[in-house]
């Protein structure tokens, strides 16, 4: 099983097309902002911002039909922002929303396959929340301080997760046919 993850930078839609060439996912998860821009069905929902999942999964609602399972840190319970949206919970590596999707992907499926995710100082994709980088570039400093994270569990991640832009794909590389056809 092969899950293709949407996470909310500008290069999403170019990396998503990109991937859905190559293979047909069976599992798609969204990140973030893209709970509620993925025209396409989703299966998951995943954020690190969870007091901002309401207002995705409405948005959601407006234009599919589809209620995602969401998931969510651990800690946001004892934040006390849980409130009844997260479904699932799982220990948050600090190294963004989208290292956290992989950790859900990993729950999920035997590979993941990274759309807008590159971990460098691309604009966001414009949306309507809260969420702190919501259109606007990553700070140089926020990137680097994410990318620890993703540098710490990189033994556990690498055989398992590919790359279709940016930083993450310099690291972990893109998918090819041998990859996705692998056992």
């Amino acid at each position: 099983m092969i899950a293709l993850i949407l996470g909310s930078a500008e290069c999403v839609e170019e990396d998503a097309a990109a991937a859905l060439a190559l293979f047909d996912p069976d599992c798609v998860i969204a990140v973030n902002d893209m709970i509620a821009r993925w025209p396409r069905p989703i299966d998951h929902a995943v954020t690190l911002h969870v007091e901002n999942a309401p207002q995705w999964l409405e948005a959601r609602a407006l234009n599919q039909s589809d209620r995602p399972t969401v998931w969510s840190h651990s800690g946001a319970s004892a934040l006390g922002r849980l409130s009844k949206v997260a479904d699932r919970l799982l220990p948050d590596w600090k190294g963004s929303s989208g290292l956290f999707a992989v950790t859900v992907a990993r729950e999920l499926c035997m590979r993941a396959v990274l759309c807008g995710v590159p971990m460098d100082s691309r604009r966001h994709v414009p949306g309507k929340s809260a969420a702190t980088w919501s259109g606007m570039p990553w700070p140089g400093r926020e990137v680097l301080n994410y990318r620890e994270g993703w540098n710490k569990h990189f033994d556990e991640i690498a055989p398992f997760v590919r790359s279709m832009s940016g930083w993450t794909r310099e690291l972990l590389g893109e998918p090819d046919e041998e990859w996705l056809l692998a056992e």
